[in-house]
């Protein structure tokens, strides 16, 4: 009796050890869910600012060609004004 009596108290313990097992690996599975939608939004919201980044380098590109068109436009009439003034007679 003495070996049943303590093959069923393992049984039990070992039962008890798989339950509190799954228990551990629910509450794992819970945590991970949370998680996972956590990076989901944070992802989504990398995204956003990735896009965002996007339209302003465009921007910032524009606005260099537009600047870059006008130092051109600029030192045209520099050479320009350079010429003129050479061409007029000494004030002295």
């Amino acid at each position: 009796m003495t070996g049943e009596q303590g093959l069923a108290r393992r049984t039990t313990r070992l039962e008890n050890d798989v339950e509190a097992i799954y228990d551990l690996l629910t509450d794992v599975r819970t945590a991970l869910d949370v998680h996972t939608a956590r990076l989901d939004a944070i992802d989504t919201t990398l995204d956003s600012h990735t896009a965002t980044l996007d339209a302003h380098t465009a921007t910032l590109d524009a606005h260099t060609a537009t600047l870059d068109a006008h130092t051109a436009r600029f030192d045209t009439i520099d050479t320009t004004l350079a010429e003129v003034l050479r061409r007029l007679p000494d004030p002295s």
